[in-house]
């Protein structure tokens, strides 16, 4: 989206900016990297994309997809734990689902890390939601 705003700083409208196509069903998580030049995704249907929003959109450009790939987890993942995150470099993000992590280099998509043997939740920690989610900042080196 695209929020505008007139010259003395009084809102205006909301646009739609672009669209990322290329999944079958609904995404259930998405993560833009600090400047929004990348944007990775993960859909019901069972895959994650990783887009090149470094775009023109006013000039009718779209975002391209950079890389893709399939990951069965997804497929049967409660939406409530689908989470995608990508470090603050952009350089690497990370696809969470149903205690699965896999980490991705950006720069390299087909170097994968897998986590799921090592993953866990912990409800207690945040008592006060009904999410089993733990957040966390991470930078890959892949």
């Amino acid at each position: 989206l695209q929020v505008l705003f007139n010259r003395q700083g009084e809102f205006v409208d909301v646009k739609r900016a672009f669209e990322l196509k290329g999944h079958t069903s609904g995404v259930l998580s998405f993560c833009f990297n600090q400047n929004s030049s990348r944007c990775a995704t993960a859909s019901k249907d069972g895959t994650w994309k990783l887009f090149d929003t470094e775009i023109r959109y006013n000039l009718g450009q779209e975002a391209q997809i950079i890389a893709s790939g399939d990951w069965d987890v997804l497929r049967n993942a409660s939406p409530e734990t689908v989470s995608v995150a990508m470090s603050p470099s952009g350089k690497s993000f990370a696809v969470g689902a149903s205690r699965h992590v896999r980490i991705f280099s950006a720069l390299q998509p087909e170097k994968q890390f897998n986590l799921s043997k090592f993953c866990v939740t912990f409800p207690f920690l945040l008592p006060h939601q009904r999410s089993h989610s733990v957040h966390c900042r991470f930078e890959a080196n892949l």
